[in-house]
């Protein structure tokens, strides 16, 4: 017989390496009021397993410290889980080989995909360079085709941040 121990008042935990699959059962488990996962660079499970359905169904914020492929994951996926994510927040690293254009593409699939989602926040890291692709991933957003969210989102720049925030 199994000894589980919960821990109830624990609703944020970070995931640096790994697969959050392999930690299905302590999830569930021991984790009962989880509500914010800060990924790193994780695997993400597959959307037919336990743990894609507990993402989907207790999962209302997500802080991502990545790299694209993370982020390019979750928008692949968005539409089978993590459906009820409220706010997400990532960081832009510069000096992509795919550029901005890459961000811009997810940010938009972000916005689109995620149907419970209220807030958005994009944070480069500091120093001029980094302040100056905020400004590069703005400008192509405000001239992308955005046409349906910009319907329901309202785009803001401060100095190294972009925030979407839901109209309404």
């Amino acid at each position: 017989m199994k000894n589980h121990v919960t821990l109830d008042n624990i609703t944020t935990i970070q995931f640096d390496h790994g697969s959050v699959e392999n930690r299905n059962e302590w999830l569930i488990q021991a984790l009962p009021n989880l509500n914010h996962l800060i990924l790193s660079t994780v695997d993400l499970p597959s959307p037919d397993s336990q743990s894609a359905d507990l993402l989907n169904k207790r999962i209302r914020r997500l802080d991502i410290d990545s790299t694209d492929s993370l982020l390019e994951q979750l928008t692949e996926i968005s539409y089978d889980y993590f459906s009820n994510v409220e706010h997400i927040y990532f960081k832009v690293k510069h000096g992509l080989d795919n550029g901005f254009q890459n961000y811009a593409d997810i940010v938009k699939k972000i916005l689109k995909n995620f149907k419970s989602l209220e807030r958005l926040i994009i944070r480069s890291f500091s120093g001029t360079a980094t302040l100056r692709s905020i400004r590069d991933l703005t400008n192509i957003l405000e001239h992308s085709d955005m046409i349906e969210i910009k319907k329901k989102f309202q785009m803001k720049q401060f100095d190294g941040w972009v925030l979407f925030l839901k109209d309404g």
